[in-house]
C-alpha cells in the first residue's frame, strides 16, 4: 500500500523538527522533498505516490509559509 499524503506531512514535520534541533544535519525541507521524489521515481512508484508527497509538500509549505511556493513544486 502506497504511503499517504499524511504519512509525507508526517516526515517534513520531521525533517523540520529535526533540522531545528540539530543544525548541523544540512538537510532543507527542498532538499527532503528532493530526495523522495528520486527515491520514488526510481522504484517506479504510481503516480499517486507522487501525487501525495507533492500534495505533502505544499500542505507543509502552506503551514509554513502561508503558501505554497509552486517553484520549488516539481
Amino acid at each position: 500500500m502506497a504511503p499517504s499524503t499524511d504519512h509525507y506531512v508526517n516526515q517534513f514535520k520531521s525533517c523540520i523538527m529535526n533540522h531545528l534541533i540539530s543544525s548541523a544535519s544540512g538537510s532543507t525541507l527542498e532538499e527532503t522533498y528532493s530526495n523522495l521524489k528520486k527515491d520514488l521515481l526510481l522504484q517506479e512508484t504510481d503516480q499517486q505516490e507522487l501525487h501525495s508527497l507533492k500534495k505533502a509538500f505544499a500542505i507543509v509549505q502552506e503551514e509554513i509559509f502561508g503558501q505554497p511556493n509552486r517553484s520549488s513544486i516539481k
